[in-house]
């Protein structure tokens, strides 16, 4: 990557009051790496977005934490050392409180392309507190995605309430909440260390995406996965752009951001969903085995994840979040509306795109 001084200086200069002809860059820096699903989104949309501005709009990108990491990229895109970046709520709890309401709601019911358009519609159009907040770090989030599904992930059999009691589970946040209401032990062992972890027997079993299994190796040492979607990260925010860097841009090279942004979210989910196919059948021929869960468990996993909207709700009150309450409820009625979408159009992308651009992404201004 260039200097990121001189890189941005020049998307400053050429960003603001600029003529058609001149070349805008936009610099870029994720704490993902290049090749990860968001990575592999953002570069794609940087290339619908210079072809709509027959080249005038560049992307100067950095990945893998180079320039920004995961918890330095609000602050780093707010102090111009970058332009935009892949931000994730689940870093930012206390300085992005009402954001962080919609990490709250993980394990909550629901498909991931339903979830996501119901999280991006409602914290882009419906979220005035989400709004303050990131004026707080002028910051302006473009659009939101998901993650591969969270699953349980084992080196013992565990398929029952009665087997989950008392066995060590790595996790965090609300599956950390999830694990002991089904009586198992939470852990906060970090991703990295799992592998070994199971090794030693110290840890169990992970909640965490089924592409933990090729990304931290653990289809090398789990045996076991429960066959059951527990819930998705679900509020990614992987192109949030600096407040002045967005309102200086061409009013052309700007639409023609929005214009993609259905492109973006569509992409980064359906990369994320290979992904975590991909990571399983590498894990089956390895001889993990994905198990159904018992109806006990079952009947106590659903009950949970039902719960889980009033929960979000009292805790993010506890927590000071202005009208949680409300926010949960747009959330809700938004994936309700969105449920009705993907059941009319399944899995045609196209019309998923074309719904996330005229329901969401066409109102942004």
């Amino acid at each position: 990557m260039k200097n990121w001084k001189l890189a941005f200086g020049l998307a400053a200069t050429l960003s603001i009051a600029s003529p058609a002809s001149a070349e805008t860059t936009i610099v870029f820096g994720s704490p993902a790496g290049p090749d990860a699903p968001e990575g592999l989104a953002v570069k794609a949309f940087a290339e619908k977005v210079g072809e709509a501005t027959d080249g005038e709009v560049v992307f100067e990108t950095s990945f893998s934490g180079s320039v920004v990491t995961w918890g330095t990229s609000l602050t780093g895109v707010r102090d111009n050392l970058v332009d935009a970046t892949f931000l994730t709520p689940a870093f930012h709890p206390s300085e992005l409180g009402a954001t962080f309401v919609f990490i709250r709601l993980v394990t909550a019911p629901g498909e991931l392309n339903a979830r996501t358009a119901a999280a991006a519609e409602t914290a882009l159009l419906n979220c005035p507190q989400c709004q303050r907040e990131w004026d707080r770090f002028n910051v302006r989030p473009l659009v939101v995605t998901g993650s591969d599904p969270f699953n349980m992930i084992c080196k013992p059999e565990v398929t029952t309430l009665g087997a989950v009691e008392g066995k060590a589970i790595r996790a965090a946040g609300p599956f950390a909440d999830y694990v002991k209401d089904m009586g198992g032990t939470p852990v906060s062992t970090v991703p990295t260390e799992v592998f070994e972890g199971m090794q030693r027997g110290q840890v169990d079993c992970a909640m965490g995406g089924v592409g933990w299994l090729r990304q931290f190796g653990l289809g090398d040492v789990a045996e076991y996965v429960l066959d059951e979607t527990i819930g998705y990260d679900h509020a990614r925010l992987p192109f949030s752009i600096n407040a002045d860097i967005w309102e200086g841009l061409d009013d052309d090279h700007r639409q023609a951001m929005i214009d993609n942004l259905g492109f973006l979210h569509a992409e980064a989910n359906a990369l994320n969903t290979s992904y975590g196919l991909d990571a399983r059948q590498e894990a089956e021929a390895k001889g993990v085995q994905f198990v159904a869960m018992s109806d006990d468990l079952k009947a106590a996993s659903d009950a949970h994840r039902e719960a889980v909207f009033d929960a979000a709700a009292a805790a993010a009150t506890e927590q000071g979040v202005e009208g949680a309450a409300e926010l949960v409820a747009s959330y809700r009625a938004n994936l309700d509306k969105w449920n009705a979408i993907m059941a009319e159009i399944g899995d045609d992308r196209a019309a998923y795109e074309q719904a996330l651009q005229r329901e969401i992404y066409s109102k942004l201004n």
